[in-house]
């Protein structure tokens, strides 16, 4: 709870404590608590202070306090006080990547899957996740693990960034981070950052009506077919091949449905039946993969 410059601990991130900043909670709407420090290495005996220093603070205007840990399973010996101030509590965890081969080489925390897990399994309703320095990740496998984050309802947001401090990690290309960005907002997952460098997570979004969305379709269907033949697979599966391939399309067209959540298919037995995170069905592919209904 120091500030850089001034504490030699505070710099070289060493843990440590300043009691005497409980008495003068930050003046800003948002407060990091332990601002670049990990509550893990928080005393419980100390955390208690902070806590009941923020019970005892009477701000003029409405405060958001963000907790954040590389060991969220921390998290659960406070989980009461937190969720007894879930208007003003936000926790955070940092996940820069979905791989576990090579993460001890960059850090001790516990390793990214754990870390999710834990974080994943926390019964707690608002919640941020920090990729940021993002490490390189594969792609199907790390957004998986964000959706199903989102799936719960308690994703706030996400934030996303390149290492700032030019430390030499293995990152994901520009692209792939932009396309893995695409596919958060493809999924109604707010994005923000910084260090972005060349990707962009505030484009410009038109809404996806139906007509766009036959028209997307429709090039989805010509690819597929193009590519692996009519015949090449049952209706349903090559259904769900256009499908990956709208979604892809999509994610890189500037439109975008309103609302969040999951777009959904169901097969019938004939055709693949496709409805918007928003509810609105959109229309279906049928055995000669042409039409839609």
């Amino acid at each position: 709870m120091g500030l850089k410059g001034e504490c030699t601990f505070c710099s070289t991130y060493e843990p440590h404590y300043h009691p005497e900043r409980l008495g003068r909670i930050p003046i800003s709407p948002i407060v990091f608590v332990y601002g670049t420090g990990d509550i893990t290495f928080c005393s419980p005996n100390f955390m208690r202070r902070t806590l009941a220093a923020i019970d005892n603070h009477r701000p003029r205007t409405v405060k958001t306090y963000f907790f954040q840990s590389k060991n969220p399973v921390c998290f659960n010996q406070y989980l009461g006080w937190f969720k007894a101030h879930q208007d003003i509590v936000i926790l955070l965890t940092t996940l820069e990547t979905n791989r576990d081969t090579g993460y001890r080489e960059i850090s001790k925390a516990p390793l990214p899957t754990v870390r999710f897990k834990d974080f994943y399994e926390l019964d707690y309703p608002r919640k941020v996740l920090t990729i940021e320095p993002v490490l390189d990740f594969d792609l199907d496998e790390f957004v998986e693990m964000v959706l199903k984050l989102h799936g719960q309802g308690s994703l706030e947001y996400v934030w996303f960034g390149f290492d700032s401090k030019n430390c030499g990690l293995p990152e994901p290309s520009e692209e792939k981070a932009q396309e893995f960005v695409d596919l958060l907002q493809l999924h109604g997952i707010e994005v923000r950052g910084k260090t972005l460098r060349g990707v962009e997570t505030e484009k410009e979004v038109l809404p996806l009506n139906k007509e766009v969305f036959g028209q997307l379709i429709v090039k989805s269907i010509e690819e597929v077919i193009d590519e692996f033949g009519e015949d090449s697979h049952p209706p349903e599966e090559l259904g769900e091949l256009v499908f990956d391939n709208f979604l892809g399309r999509l994610g890189h067209s500037g439109y975008k449905p309103s609302g969040g959540g999951w777009w959904h298919t169901q097969w019938d037995g004939k055709k693949l039946h496709i409805t918007a995170p928003n509810g609105t069905y959109m229309g279906s592919i049928g055995p000669d993969m042409g039409k839609l209904g």
